[in-house]
């Protein structure tokens, strides 16, 4: 009688977790079939720029994403490396489908940002934990080869960007991202989105925290783009002379779950490349060993 009784309890919790594990499936595909509402899978060769960062263990899904500056260096998010050995995350490029036929690097060095400010007098840095300052550049322990697939991107310069805030233009938000809850999406998206100035959506509830001089702000209220995964990855402008490097993706909208029917804060933001360029040109300039041209 006893066994009867501890075999109907049994059951009937399997049956429960069964229920409860379904109705979550079926909640979190509905909302997240696109790790971006309106995403869309890239084309080969489209953005040869873009790279993912993956562990050494699981390799099918992007811890964050980074974009090529030149054949040895990749810039990204320095919070991806909070609490992160470097030794065990690769360097995911010239594919954009995960675990496919891409090529794996393995780090050297992580460069976060540090950077003596000459016109203040202050040494700026990125601190653990916060969004301030919030890139890193990889350095490979050997150069990319570059080819139809593999390729360093330019950057918007300073009139370009000026314009593209002046007259509202959009640009392209690419990530590798949650699929939904329980798996992870193996292939590169984009999404055209609109671009705004760190003052237009500082108004946003819940956005002044975090919000500084040197970011930039994507979307609209009613949206939510980036979510978990994306950090690091580039925002692009689609110039007469191509894509061209606007920003790196820092803070995005959805909660790390990537329920796209809530949102963690109004906007997505992205660090501002085109006030870095500085540092980024140092940092190339003092530890390349293979290439030192700067993007």
């Amino acid at each position: 009688m006893k066994k009867n009784k501890w075999k109907t309890i049994i059951g009937i919790i399997l049956i429960i977790l069964v229920v409860v594990l379904l109705l979550l499936n079926r909640g979190c595909y509905q909302k997240l079939e696109h790790f971006l509402d309106d995403g869309i899978p890239v084309s080969v060769n489209e953005f040869p720029y873009q790279v993912a960062l993956v562990s050494q263990i699981t390799t099918n899904k992007a811890e964050c994403g980074g974009v090529i500056i030149n054949s040895e260096f990749i810039l990204t998010a320095a919070h991806c490396f909070d609490g992160i050995n470097a030794s065990s995350l690769l360097v995911y490029s010239g594919d954009i489908t995960l675990n496919s036929s891409g090529t794996y690097s393995t780090i050297k060095k992580v460069h976060k940002y540090k950077f003596f400010n000459r016109a203040t007098g202050q040494t700026e840095r990125y601190l653990n934990g916060f969004y301030e300052n919030d890139l890193c550049l990889i350095q490979l322990d050997q150069p990319l080869t570059f080819s139809s697939n593999t390729e360093a991107i330019d950057y918007l310069s300073y009139i370009e960007r000026q314009e593209l805030l002046t007259k509202k233009k959009k640009g392209i938000l690419l990530g590798w991202d949650k699929k939904n809850f329980f798996s992870s999406r193996d292939k590169l998206s984009k999404k055209e989105i609109k671009i705004l100035d760190s003052t237009e959506c500082s108004r946003g509830n819940l956005m002044e925290p975090y919000l500084k001089s040197k970011m930039l702000c994507l979307g609209n209220d009613s949206q939510v783009n980036a979510c978990k995964g994306d950090s690091g990855s580039g925002v692009f402008y689609e110039s007469m002379n191509g894509y061209k490097l606007l920003g790196i993706i820092t803070i995005g909208t959805a909660d790390s779950q990537c329920n796209s029917n809530f949102k963690k804060i109004n906007y997505d933001v992205i660090m501002d490349v085109v006030k870095y360029q500085d540092w980024i040109t140092e940092t190339l300039d003092k530890h390349s060993i293979y290439d030192n041209f700067s993007f």
